[in-house]
């Protein structure tokens, strides 16, 4: 290879030289290179998600940064932090380190989970730029994903069905035991183990359900717990995306409320339901519920309960019970999705104007207009442009659609005539370069695997991770 190149000739590739020009060679230029990127960006999304590290025994801060160049959103990684204390204090102070290399007036959005400490970043941060008089950074709520997730699990402990204990018993119960094992697949016409349950990820654990209930057929709550599950999961498959969302966002949380209320809910106040009126059940006339005792677990697990009432396997009051505890779940996750979620900020529901298939509905012209206000509040953008970008949204909304709607968003944004319309142009450029969750800073690279010890390694940790690689092994093991 490279046989005309005089450099490549005398490269002696050691065991070690790969790792180690990755790690501080590359990874430093590519720092760079983003970093000068993002700082010609008119705003950035700054991501971050604190985990420990088993291996370094340390607090991991990871950074992402998202941000708009030639057009396309992208969203990379920055850089990480290591610490002891993981107070508000302690996280602001990196968080900042991270924000004063990006530019502090450009912050549009921190993009967290929703520890109460988060939101305690949050409020230090916007009052700290606040003072100085820089633009605010926008609130839409935390991660919707954990949102869903924790609901699921709210649920299920509100309902008494102890879901977690059955699924890990029955897991473990064959795990490291290939005799018991062999003694099921031999006695058992299932040729599949349970899968096992993850505590911290409550709608990821719905094909272990299912694979429980191929084995255990008889435990009916798994069956109401499926059926909310698959109406949930979905959201997580489409939100776990780089691709820019928040303009669905709020419809999409909307649709998953509505399609849990038909469970619950007399289909005159069903129809009724609006994303700006009121959602929370606690608020909603309870003359407006149905009867308890007619609530549907779906069809397969009421015509099992059906059978079993009839051979008198269960009682009128046990069927009554399981009623409730399913009522109670799902009242439970509709309460804390409603509560919780982006749904609740009127910043994201306004934003879902901006959804080209909502572009041509009769509230599209006063969420645009309460949408540009905050924008113009949070200082985001000028006076002269509010009544320039509402003009021209309006004339925006005669012109036709393209067909497929489908494709990434800032795709089909980019098709739609802005050339003239700068105020317009940057309002829809905010609007996607926002984050609607965590996917990315959660699933990316984590060296918890790997050996690491303190100050030394830390860098290597946030150098491979710069340059995309997974691990710089023989670096690693060089260094231990």
């Amino acid at each position: 290879m490279f046989l005309d190149s005089g450099i490549a000739k005398r490269f002696q590739c050691a065991r070690t030289k790969a790792g180690y020009m990755t790690t501080f060679g590359l990874a430093t230029a590519i720092r760079t290179e983003l970093l000068k990127e993002v700082k010609n960006s008119d705003f950035y999304v700054l991501l971050f998600d604190e985990s420990f590290n088993d291996e370094m025994q340390m607090k991991q801060i990871d950074v992402h940064i998202r941000y708009i160049p030639d057009g396309l959103v992208t969203t990379r990684y920055l850089h990480s932090y290591f610490m002891g204390h993981a107070k508000a204090t302690d996280l602001i102070k990196n968080i900042m380190d991270a924000i004063s290399l990006c530019g502090n007036q450009n912050l549009l959005q921190l993009s967290m989970d929703g520890v109460n400490v988060n939101w305690r970043v949050f409020k230090d941060l916007t009052s700290e730029l606040n003072k100085d008089h820089l633009r605010l950074p926008l609130k839409l709520g935390s991660c919707g994903l954990h949102i869903f997730h924790n609901a699921c699990k709210d649920g299920v402990k509100a309902s008494g069905w102890d879901i977690s204990c059955l699924l890990r018993a029955v897991y473990y119960l064959f795990q490291e035991s290939p005799a018991r094992g062999e003694d099921f697949f031999n006695t058992s016409t299932t040729k599949s183990l349970p899968l096992p349950f993850y505590g911290h990820g409550w709608l990821e654990n719905l094909n272990a359900a299912e694979s429980c209930l191929t084995i255990l057929p008889t435990v009916k709550k798994l069956k109401g717990f499926i059926f909310v599950a698959k109406i949930l999961q979905p959201f997580l498959a489409k939100y776990q995306s780089n691709d820019p969302l928040v303009p669905y966002l709020a419809g999409d949380i909307f649709s998953k409320v509505k399609r849990l209320f038909a469970l619950v809910l007399k289909d005159d106040a069903l129809s009724a339901l609006t994303m700006e009126g009121t959602l929370y059940p606690g608020k909603i006339d309870k003359d407006l519920f149905k009867d308890k005792y007619s609530i549907s677990l779906r069809y397969s697990a009421d015509s099992d309960i059906k059978s079993l009432h009839h051979a008198k396997t269960v009682s009128e009051r046990d069927i009554f019970g399981i009623r409730i505890d399913f009522h109670r779940f799902v009242m439970t996750v509709i309460s804390k999705i409603v509560d919780k979620s982006p749904l609740a900020f009127k910043l994201a529901r306004d934003i879902s104007c901006l959804d080209p298939g909502n572009f041509k509905k009769a509230d599209a012209q006063t969420k645009i207009k309460a949408l540009i206000q905050h924008l113009n509040k949070t200082r985001w953008i000028s006076d002269d442009d509010v009544d320039s970008g509402e003009c021209s949204f309006s004339r925006l909304r005669d012109y036709p659609l393209p067909e497929n709607l489908d494709g990434r968003l800032d795709r089909i944004i980019n098709d739609l005539p802005l050339k003239h319309s700068p105020p317009l142009k940057r309002i829809f450029d905010i609007v996607l370069v926002m984050s609607h969750g965590q996917a990315e800073v959660e699933r990316g690279f984590s060296p918890n695997k790997q050996r690491g010890h303190s100050g030394e390694h830390e860098g290597r940790v946030t150098n491979c991770q710069a340059t995309g690689v997974s691990v710089c092994p023989t670096a690693w093991r060089e260094t231990r």
